[in-house]
This record gives structure tokens, C-alpha cells and sequence, in this order.
């Protein structure tokens, strides 16, 4: 009896706990639920509000490109852009200056502004000019590396129009090949001849068939100040061609070389026999010059057979180097 009622007492109170605990689980999913519904709401309410703005941002980009219309209208006229090149000039800032007077007398041709947008670029031309001069009167006595080197920064410190622009790029693009071209000439002092030799570092030959041929110019320059110009031939192969002439073609100028003894030589030491010659041509210096003006040039070595080349680029770029160092000394 007494065991009956215990696990009575017992049911009762497990009973009991598991009532008051889904009492708090169903409070708790109500306020839950409640929670729910004014989060919706609130969503609700910021979709209508970002609906809003985006509106509002429509219309204040519309808004902002109405107006930035109407102001290019009231500032693309001549008397905006003498406006703004007038303060430019003040400021120092020329280029810009420059730009605007000449969109003046370009774009409004019959605007009474053109005289004096003209005046203001005739005052610039000659900034422009006396720039220029002092430029290449700084650069004189330079070396061909500070003379590039001076050059670019007058370019991008400087203000120059358009002609004097081309024109010091040119002097600046001559600056830049000699100096690129001295890398590959080399200057060896002969102590017993009393001169110097200026040779290419350039490879001069190449092949025509079987036969190597080489093709090179080469400068001497006496300590009295005399320079000569003189060209190197040479034939290998297995068998002598006796080659007397050297005949070298470029756009319609031709010019011809006699091999002759004790200028041309022989040899049959090592493999296969060899032919070369070391001439003058002072007296073809003219052709020459122009002959180093084209891009394509032919050579041709005459004797018992003849034998034919198109200088390759090195070739070319050896003997346009050459000549270059020539003139300039």
C-alpha cells in the first residue's frame, strides 16, 4: 500500500513539471510570433523608404545633368576661354593658355575676340621660341648623354608650340641615335701611325651560298685632324673567285670599288682559301652619304665569278653608324 502511494506522489509531480514548462515554451512562442509580425512590418516600411530614395536619386541625377548641360552652354563660349586663358597666363601655366586662344580663333573665327586671342599667341610663339634657343645653347657643350638627358626635361618643364616641339623632338631623336650608335663603334688609338681608328663592333658578313662576304666601313683620323674614310672587303670559300671590283646599289645610286694590288690580298692558310681588300673612297664620300640614307642595300663582289648580298639589318645599321660618326667628327 505504502509502495502505491509513493509512485502516486511520484506521477503527480512529474505531472506537474512538464505543465509549467510548456506554459513558458507557449509564452514564449507567442512572443516570438509577435516579434515576427513587427519585423515584417518593419521590412515592410524600409522597402517603401528605400523605394523613396531611389526615386529621389533618380530624379537629383536627372536633375544634375540638366544642369550640367545648361552650364557647358553658358561656359563653351569665346568670352569663357579668353576668360580662362587669360587667368592661365597669369598662373604660369602656358600650355594651357596656348590651347585656349588658339580654340578661340579656330572654333569662333568671327568672334571680335580672334585679334586678340591672335596677339596672345603670337606673345607665346615667341616664349616658345626663345625657349627652344635656350635649350640647344644650354646643350652645346654637353655630352650626348646630358644632351638627352636636358632635353627631356626642357620637355616636360617647358612650353613649346607645336613647330618647335617637332623640332626639338627631331634634334632630340639625332641626340638619341648617335648616342645609341657610339655603343657599337670602337675607338682604338694607334701610337705609331699617329691616328685612330673607329671601327663597328657590328657582325659585317653573311652568306651567299657557299661564299662568306663581309661588307664594312671604317674610319681613320690622323692627330693633325685628317679623317678617312675607308671600306673592308672580304671573300672565303673553297674555291678563288679573284674578286676586282665591289659594287654597291641603293635607291638608283651606284657606286663601284676597284680591288686591286697591294690594297687586295690573298690567303690559303686554315680551310679553303680567303680574298680581301682595304680601299679609300674619299672621293666617294657624296654617294656614300646618300647610299646611307636607304634602307635596302645591294653589294656585289665582281671577279671570276660574282657573288651577291642585301645587307642585313646589323650590316646596315653598321655602315649608317659610321657614316653618322664620320660627319660629326
Amino acid at each position: 500500500m505504502k509502495k502505491i502511494i509513493l509512485l502516486t506522489f511520484a506521477l503527480f509531480l512529474i505531472s506537474c513539471v512538464s505543465k509549467r514548462e510548456f506554459t513558458e515554451l507557449n509564452s514564449k512562442y507567442s512572443n516570438s510570433e509577435s516579434e515576427k509580425v513587427k519585423l515584417l512590418q518593419e521590412i515592410e516600411e524600409l522597402k517603401t523608404q528605400h523605394n523613396d530614395l531611389s526615386s529621389k536619386i533618380e530624379n537629383c541625377t536627372k536633375e544634375k545633368n540638366e544642369l550640367q548641360v545648361r552650364y557647358n552652354e553658358a561656359t563653351q563660349t569665346p568670352e569663357y576661354y579668353y576668360k580662362k586663358g587669360i587667368e592661365f597666363l597669369k598662373l604660369n601655366q602656358l600650355k594651357k593658355a596656348f590651347l585656349l586662344f588658339n580654340m578661340i580663333t579656330t572654333f569662333y573665327p568671327n568672334s571680335d575676340l580672334v585679334k586678340n586671342s591672335n596677339n596672345k599667341i603670337s606673345e607665346l610663339d615667341k616664349i616658345s621660341n626663345s625657349n627652344l634657343k635656350s635649350t640647344l645653347n644650354k646643350t652645346k657643350s654637353l655630352s650626348l648623354g646630358k644632351k638627352i638627358s636636358s632635353i627631356q626635361d626642357d620637355f616636360d618643364n617647358l612650353f613649346l608650340n607645336k613647330n618647335d616641339s617637332i623640332k626639338l623632338r627631331n634634334i632630340y631623336n639625332k641626340y638619341l641615335y648617335e648616342y645609341e650608335s657610339e655603343e657599337f663603334i670602337s675607338e682604338t688609338e694607334d701610337k705609331m701611325q699617329s691616328c685612330i681608328f673607329y671601327e663597328t663592333k657590328r657582325l659585317t658578313c653573311q652568306h651567299s651560298g657557299r661564299a662568306l662576304l663581309t661588307f664594312e666601313f671604317y674610319i681613320v683620323k690622323n692627330k693633325s685632324g685628317s679623317k678617312f674614310l675607308r671600306l673592308r672587303t672580304q671573300y672565303s670559300n673553297d674555291n678563288w673567285m679573284f674578286y676586282d671590283k665591289v659594287i654597291v646599289h641603293a635607291d638608283n645610286i651606284q657606286i663601284e670599288i676597284n680591288c686591286d694590288y697591294p690594297e687586295k690580298q690573298t690567303d690559303t692558310s686554315g680551310n679553303g682559301v680567303k680574298e680581301w681588300s682595304d680601299n679609300s673612297i674619299d672621293n666617294l664620300d657624296k654617294s656614300i652619304f646618300k647610299i646611307a640614307e636607304s634602307d635596302k642595300i645591294d653589294v656585289r663582289f665582281v671577279g671570276k665569278y660574282a657573288y651577291e648580298m642585301t645587307l642585313n639589318d646589323a650590316q646596315t645599321k653598321a655602315l649608317k653608324e659610321i657614316i653618322a660618326k664620320y660627319k660629326k667628327l
